[in-house]
């Protein structure tokens, strides 16, 4: 099963959606979100790769373990593409420039000595 690169365009439906297919247990989905006792938090159980968040509420993963189609049956995150190996590989360039838009530039400024501060591309990949 491949890693998959993933984008949530608003954190906000997310755990909305996610807080409703937890309260399904017939839904193979439900494993995937875990509410807390209150039913204020919500967290989302797959593996992955420390998560991108985007000061518009965007945010980006890349996941470990979950089906694909698991993910592309939720309304609220979107498959960009999978990562093979160490390399990013997109479904369409226009899953790319939505990763792209998401990320940011990649330019971060400078450092106290006036180096370029320049973040990777990627924001990660699983190592085994």
């Amino acid at each position: 099963m491949p890693d998959l690169i993933t984008h949530v365009p608003d954190l906000a439906a997310f755990i909305a959606e996610g807080k409703t297919i937890a309260t399904m247990p017939d839904d193979p989905r439900a494993q995937l979100f875990l509410v807390d006792d209150g039913g204020e938090s919500l967290t989302f159980s797959a593996t992955k790769i420390p998560v991108h968040y985007a000061a518009d509420g965007q945010t980006l993963c890349v996941c470990r373990g979950v089906p694909r189609e698991m993910i592309d049956a939720c309304q609220s995150i979107d498959v960009l593409g999978e990562v093979v190996g160490a390399e990013y590989r997109f479904d369409s360039p226009a899953t790319q420039a939505v990763y792209e838009q998401a990320r940011g530039p990649l330019d971060a400024g400078t450092d106290q000595d006036g180096n370029p501060i320049i973040r990777p591309y990627k924001i990660g990949v699983f190592l085994t």
